[in-house]
């Protein structure tokens, strides 16, 4: 039963030790030179997400579960980053930006009405949201700056849309996907899920099938590596994988890591061939938009081999993505590690750099 007394913590933004950070260049990605710094517009989200915390994290705030933050509190923050620590970037960490797209507007407004210069990107935009943008809304968002938005599509079946409560249809995501494609300032980059109980091949098949229709609709759109399906306690699909399946919860944070897309956990729900299919799916995301040559500039030695990579591996995985061809599939194996190798580089950098 929700408690009368609980309601989201608000924190002044001058209150966070940013000073901490002896170096913030660690934090720049895919090698570009960018000063990001990542704040919220809002807190919470109003939906009910099957797979998500979120609807058992603000089960108990009373009242509304989103609420949208001050504009002028939040582009203050904005103004402070830009003029104290010389942010060049801001990357909206909202559960979701745009459940009120006027929220939105009145803060690019407020930014404008400043003259701030500042580069923007939105973590958080549904397919029910982006259908009732407009291409004058769209359009107002990149001459502020906006140059990425964060979109869940999920899955390219309707039936597992509808188990995971997305409130939108395979052929709305195409529909919104067409309508990003006319903003080309806007890269439209795309999360999904695989590994979902019930999930068949035929379904993944037909998230494959929408990832290479993104991308012919949209060449500028980018498709993230799928997240595998984790199931996290008190959510509507870890009641059902518990019932159905008796899933038992991980014990230790190695366990729980294995459930991560590049591990090699394969759940009692999944059917035969699923777990290759995710693997296949996983590696050819990485190719099928051609990303390396869209994010990165390429200037030093490790982004330079990506390409190189891209160039002569692309065509190979996109085929083997293509026709579903995920036997004798050594790739895999390499790409573990490398992944492992680059964790420990990066880990080894990041405590050298603050130091």
């Amino acid at each position: 039963t929700p408690h009368d007394d609980t309601k989201f913590e608000l924190i002044n933004f001058k209150e966070i030790p940013y000073h901490l950070i002896k170096d913030y260049s660690v934090y720049g990605q895919l090698d570009q030179d960018k000063r990001i710094f990542s704040i919220y517009s809002s807190l919470g989200c109003p939906y009910n997400c099957s797979f998500c915390s979120a609807p058992k994290e603000y089960l108990n705030i009373r009242g509304k579960k989103w609420l949208c933050l001050d504009v002028e509190n939040t582009v203050d923050h904005i103004a402070y980053l830009v003029e104290r620590y010389k942010a060049d970037y801001i990357y909206f960490i909202d559960n979701d930006s745009f459940v009120d797209l006027k929220h939105v507007e009145n803060i690019i407004d407020e930014i404008n009405t400043r003259k701030i210069h500042i580069k923007l990107g939105f973590r958080g935009a549904r397919i029910n949201e982006i259908k009732l943008m407009t291409d004058v809304f769209l359009e107002k968002l990149a001459d502020a700056g906006t140059d990425i938005m964060h979109i869940g599509a999920e899955s390219g079946s309707n039936r597992i849309l509808e188990l995971v409560h997305k409130n939108c249809t395979v052929a709305d995501i195409i529909q919104c996907n067409v309508k990003l494609a006319r903003h080309p300032r806007i890269i439209a980059s795309y999360n999904f899920i695989v590994g979902l109980p019930t999930e068949t091949l035929d379904d993944l098949h037909a998230t494959r099938d929408l990832m290479f229709r993104l991308v012919k609709d949209n060449p500028n759109c980018i498709i993230f590596a799928p997240n595998k399906y984790r199931p996290l306690p008190g959510t509507e699909l870890f009641e059902l994988v518990q019932k159905q399946w008796g899933y038992v919860v991980p014990s230790s944070l190695e366990e729980w890591s294995n459930i991560e897309v590049e591990g090699d956990s394969c759940a009692p729900w999944y059917p035969k061939g699923m777990k290759d299919f995710c693997d296949l799916l996983l590696i050819g995301s990485y190719f099928i938009d051609n990303k390396v040559n869209k994010v990165t500039s390429g200037s030093t030695v490790f982004y330079k081999f990506l390409r190189v990579v891209n160039a002569l591996y692309g065509p190979f995985i996109r085929l083997r993505l293509k026709y579903g061809i995920y036997q004798c599939f050594w790739e895999f194996r390499i790409y573990r590690i490398f992944v492992k190798l680059l964790k420990k580089t990066v880990n080894k950098g990041s405590a050298c750099a603050n130091d």
